[in-house]
């Protein structure tokens, strides 16, 4: 760790570079599709609700202002990885004995495999907590794995912590811990102490997910399982794992690409920027395939470990939609409790990026300890510097539209003033009056201020969450239109549909948010009968009810 503070400049220097320098000196934040940041003035939590994301996000948008921690989350969560890297190579050197002389340039490979790859492209320009989860999750995997050269109890404490973060962040990281967890017990259980650390894992695990596991379990309603028994067969054919030309899902997915959201248009396809970023896909698999192979002979059960991982993980990320796992996959959310509520497969690719990245270290100390047998003290540098450049290039030829503010798609913009006024001067009075209604009806939309990029809903998240503000809860798949069971929510679809004012029972007040989505669709609004106008602008305009 004595380089750590080079490291650690190294990494900042990256994120720089991924992110840009224009948000450091730049007013607004970043709106993406599962990323928004709203004011917040007080705390309304439920703590039998609550998970740990939700306190990130709630707190750090109010002690800091929703400006700044929009900016900090997405450069935090960046900078985290990079340092994921950095562990991970040097837990890599000890386990696996790569000699002193080669722990700086492997740290810093193990810092470029983190920052520049796929998974990290895709979720953090659609989905930054999915994708903080998975670096939480890494360094819960990084600890377990201390266990296996030093087996003190703290590490074990340590992994459920962090296992118990990621869950807490996003749930769905359970199954991949899980399994994570579940292969290293059957290879590595034969102590009581081992049994015992694994036991104050799961403990530490549950922990920091106490509350909202109660409340979501056994509390009122039982809230998770009553929104699991919403998800059908349309869910899980909603969220299929894409397909990238050349490759068919199986191999799109081995590459580490295959996210939902390429088929949505959520991003910048690869191809769209290098065309031949598959031939470095497939350079970068034959890199990590041969480390493996380069470290068998004297790690068999370590290998068989990460490839047994590596193997699952790929299998699992592929879906149904996969021509060779797909009834696997389809059993899997059929018979196991709770799995279709992962709905998306391919976050199991967040697992199969430390196995590739592990690897491709393996391979590249090898390729080290072959440079050393070259003759001339004068080529020291050159014989780190020059695998690294190429290493380099690789990663950034095989995920071009990251670096540059994720190839221009990482934009900063604010609310509309019109926004501010209402909430200021108008909002209070309206919730007096009765229920009020957010429209267009969409739960994701595009408007001009995010250069039309589809976006989490934000206005009732901006005017405060209040139970009486009624937004969309569709969620608008291909071939699902919605989860909900609310009979309110068929209300206001047959208002839309029929016209009739007398279907909004309890509302005062109709929201438009003018130029967003379909809007011309609404238009009907401004000469409808029982409405009367109250506001009106180029971005917001308000409805009362007669």
């Amino acid at each position: 760790m004595k380089n750590s503070r080079k490291i650690g400049l190294l990494i900042l220097i990256v994120s720089l570079l991924i992110m840009g320098g224009e948000w450091i000196y730049t007013g607004g934040e970043f709106f993406l599709l599962d990323y928004i940041s709203y004011p917040v003035t007080g705390w309304n939590l439920d703590f039998l609700r609550v998970n740990l994301i939700t306190l990130l996000a709630e707190g750090g948008m109010r002690l800091l202002g929703y400006q700044l921690f929009s900016k900090l989350f997405f450069f935090i969560t960046i900078f985290l990885s990079g340092w994921l890297g950095f562990v991970l190579a040097m837990q890599i050197a000890n386990l696996f004995k790569v000699g002193s002389q080669h722990h700086a340039p492997l740290a810093i490979a193990g810092v470029f495999l983190l920052m520049l790859n796929p998974v990290l492209y895709e979720r953090m320009i659609t989905q930054p907590g999915v994708y903080l989860a998975f670096v939480l999750m890494g360094f819960g995997f990084i600890h377990l794995l201390k266990t296996i050269s030093d087996g003190k109890l703290k590490y074990y404490l340590f992994a459920g912590l962090l296992f118990g973060g990621a869950i807490g962040v996003s749930s769905h990281t359970v199954f991949m811990s899980g399994m994570f967890c579940l292969i290293y017990a059957l290879l590595y259980l034969r102590t009581k102490k081992v049994l015992l650390g694994l036991v104050l894992l799961i403990v530490m695990t549950l922990l920091p997910n106490l509350n909202w596991l109660i409340g979501g379990f056994l509390g009122n309603g039982s809230v998770v399982t009553d929104t699991l028994a919403t998800f059908n067969q349309a869910n899980i054919e909603g969220f299929l794992s894409h397909a990238l030309a050349p490759f068919n899902v199986e191999l799109t997915s081995l590459m580490l690409y295959g996210f939902w959201g390429e088929r949505a248009g959520h991003l910048v396809f690869p191809e769209d920027v290098n065309p031949l970023w598959w031939v470095f896909s497939v350079i970068l698999f034959v890199v990590s395939i041969g480390g493996y192979r380069f470290s068998y002979k004297n790690h068999k059960k370590l290998v068989g470990f990460f490839i047994l991982v590596g193997l699952l993980s790929w299998i699992f990320a592929t879906g149904i939609s996969s021509s060779r796992f797909g009834a696997l996959n389809q059993w899997m959310f059929d018979n196991i409790p709770y799995y279709i509520g992962l709905r998306e497969p391919q976050k199991w690719v967040g697992l199969l990026l430390f196995v590739r990245a592990t690897g491709i270290l393996l391979a590249f100390s090898k390729l080290l300890c072959l440079l050393d047998e070259l003759r001339g003290s004068r080529r020291e540098m050159q014989k780190q510097i020059v695998p690294l450049g190429v290493l380099v290039l690789i990663l950034i030829a095989n995920t071009p539209a990251l670096i540059g503010g994720f190839y221009g798609q990482l934009v900063l913009s604010d609310y509309p003033t019109e926004y501010q006024t209402y909430k200021q001067t108008t909002l209070s009075g309206d919730l007096k009056k009765g229920k009020i209604l957010i429209l267009p009806r969409h739960s994701y939309l595009a408007c001009p201020r995010t250069q039309r990029k589809i976006i989490s809903n934000p206005l009732k998240a901006y005017l405060g969450n209040h139970p009486q503000i009624v937004s969309s809860d569709n969620i608008e798949l291909t071939n699902l239109y919605t989860n909900s069971t609310s009979s309110e929510s068929r209300d206001i679809e047959s208002f839309l549909a029929k016209k009739d004012i007398a279907l909004l029972s309890g509302f005062s007040t109709v929201i438009m948010m003018e130029n967003c989505a379909d809007y011309q669709n609404y238009d009907f609004l401004k000469s409808h009968g029982g409405l009367q106008m109250g506001f009106s602008s180029p971005s917001l305009s308000v409805y009362y009810l007669k």
